[in-house]
């Protein structure tokens, strides 16, 4: 149900538009209509309004017919001229509850037997009365019969959300304790893993240094080898060519040895 721009009670504006559909089904005249209607509005919200608002509240009930404003603006001429234009005080919040039933019973009362502003009230609108207020008295008894229960039960859920209002303050800082344990073990992870890849570099550092000084020595012992070969060579040509003179002279030498023998 959409609701106007003056605050009203989702229970008000539920009376209001019964009572308004009821009105504009039993009343054709425009002025007669319109002058139950801001009656029944004005029981029902406990004060008066203007013009503005009461043709929302006839809009927001479903109310089809469109009076005239000079019709509208005459109805509330002749109700405040009857003194029932000025603003009435709203209903205290503590008699809240009592006030909106006793209204509501009242349009109701009045909608099934409308009588004239000088007739007497009949018997069984007295009677309706006296069963109506104790009907209320008795549900306002219930009501307050049930308020130790419900704030009982209200304590227990103020409890119950105390206690879980604990339990989350303490997830949350044990959460923070386990974020902030988290963020150390992250940093110190990050420490030594900067320390160990400072040491991998300076390892590869010191290998490459090494693997240089190898190949260094490697063609320094190459080298040696080389010329080592290379003298080992020339000695054996040198004792080959040695050899090869001992030889001879010993050929020469036999030789000389047998001419003296013979």
């Amino acid at each position: 149900m959409p609701r106007t721009p003056t605050a009203f009670s989702d229970d008000e504006l539920h009376a209001i538009c019964l009572a308004l559909q009821q009105l504009d089904a039993r009343h054709a005249d425009n002025r007669v209509f319109l002058r139950r209607a801001f009656d029944a509005i004005d029981h029902v919200a406990g004060r008066t309004f203007g013009e503005t608002v009461y043709r929302r509240l006839l809009a927001v009930a479903g109310i089809a017919r469109a009076p005239s404003t000079r019709t509208v603006q005459a109805v509330l001429a002749a109700r405040r001229a009857e003194g029932k234009g000025g603003a009435t005080p709203e209903v205290a919040p503590a008699d809240r509850v009592r006030a909106l039933v006793q209204r509501e019973l009242q349009v109701a009362l009045q909608q099934l037997a409308p009588l004239p502003s000088n007739a007497p009230p009949a018997p069984a609108t007295l009677r309706a009365d006296a069963e109506a207020d104790t009907w209320l008295a008795r549900h306002c008894e219930r009501l307050e019969a049930e308020q130790p229960q419900l704030r009982a039960l209200l304590q227990a859920a103020e409890a119950r959300a105390a206690a879980a209002d604990a339990r989350v303050q303490l997830l949350a800082a044990q959460l923070e304790h386990a974020q902030a344990s988290m963020a150390a073990r992250g940093r110190e992870v990050a420490t030594q893993l900067t320390r160990a890849s400072a040491d991998l570099i300076a390892l590869a550092t010191r290998l490459e240094g090494a693997e240089r000084r190898r190949a260094v020595e490697t063609d320094a012992v190459r080298q040696a080898f080389r010329e080592e070969r290379g003298q080992l060579v020339a000695r054996v040509e040198r004792l080959e060519k040695d050899l090869v003179v001992a030889r001879q002279a010993l050929e020469v030498y036999r030789r000389r040895v047998g001419g003296n023998a013979g």
